[in-house]
């Protein structure tokens, strides 16, 4: 009687612990899945905020790298002086709709391309 009282008991509790395992991932992924998005969007939004004066010097290697020689690695740094602050105001005010939408659905691509600082490779290889 004991033995059969000790199986059914294993029994019970492997059954209980199947049966919570494939609920609990049943739930969760139900909820990641809602979730995920705007998770993703004030992630991207507080990392947009965060970088965007990182965009001046980016673009201003990117400009002196389009550049022919020093003179037009020159000019290039300059005028990526001027595309680098359009480029910080364009993330920041970026991350800061990303911020303030995160809670609605809806622009989960983001409004820039890249979607990150980091997504765009600036230095060249040589």
């Amino acid at each position: 009687m004991k033995k059969i009282f000790l199986l059914f008991l294993a029994l019970t509790f492997s059954l209980f612990f199947i049966v919570s395992n494939t609920w609990a991932e049943r739930v969760d992924s139900k909820t990641e899945q809602a979730v995920e998005p705007h998770v993703h969007k004030l992630s991207r939004g507080l990392v947009n905020v965060g970088t965007a004066p990182f965009e001046l010097p980016k673009q201003m290697i990117k400009k002196a790298q389009e550049g022919n020689g020093p003179a037009g690695e020159f000019a290039g740094y300059l005028t990526g002086i001027v595309t680098g602050i359009g480029w910080t105001f364009c993330r920041f005010g970026s991350g800061v709709v990303d911020i303030i939408s995160a809670p609605f659905p809806g622009n989960e691509k983001g409004l820039i391309k890249p979607e990150f600082i980091s997504d765009e490779k600036i230095l060249s290889e040589p």
